[in-house]
């Protein structure tokens, strides 16, 4: 049975699991920041906050999960791997973008930043897009009648 099969049965496996790693990068970057541009202003914002946020999200999604799996109601499968998709593939790009060097704000210009904002906007676009679907999967299969 491949990885990704177990996972799709078990997925609250996998967010408590990544949620140790984002916590051990929020303290091994805990001086770094970087600029959001919002309305011709630039927000500032540290590493270490947004991965401590991903690690809560992480682990609150992990309990949605669990308790699915506890209720012995399971989650459909197409939703859950399209959320474990996005969801892996938005933490991904919000990992390069903040590991990549470009939002240090004592090394980098402007002009940088502004380059590499679809970076961190094409991550949050997902992650709302997979917070969505997983909405949708728990609900729908909470209610389901079948256990």
């Amino acid at each position: 049975m491949s990885l990704f099969v177990k996972i799709l049965r078990k997925p609250h496996i996998y967010f408590f699991g990544i949620s140790p790693l984002l916590l051990i990068l929020a303290f091994l970057n805990n001086d770094s920041y970087f600029s959001i541009p919002f309305l011709g202003n630039y927000t500032n914002m540290g590493h270490k906050e947004m991965y401590l946020f991903y690690t809560i999200y992480f682990i609150m999604i992990g309990m949605n999960y669990f308790s699915l799996y506890w209720a012995e109601k399971p989650s459909k499968k197409i939703l859950t791997a399209i959320h474990l998709i996005l969801q892996t593939i938005s933490l991904i790009l919000l990992i390069i973008y903040l590991q990549n060097g470009y939002e240090n704000l004592n090394t980098s210009s402007l002009s940088n930043i502004n380059s590499n904002t679809q970076w961190f906007f094409t991550s949050i676009v997902l992650f709302l897009l997979a917070a969505f679907i997983h909405i949708i999967n728990f609900f729908s299969s909470l209610l389901s009648k079948a256990s």
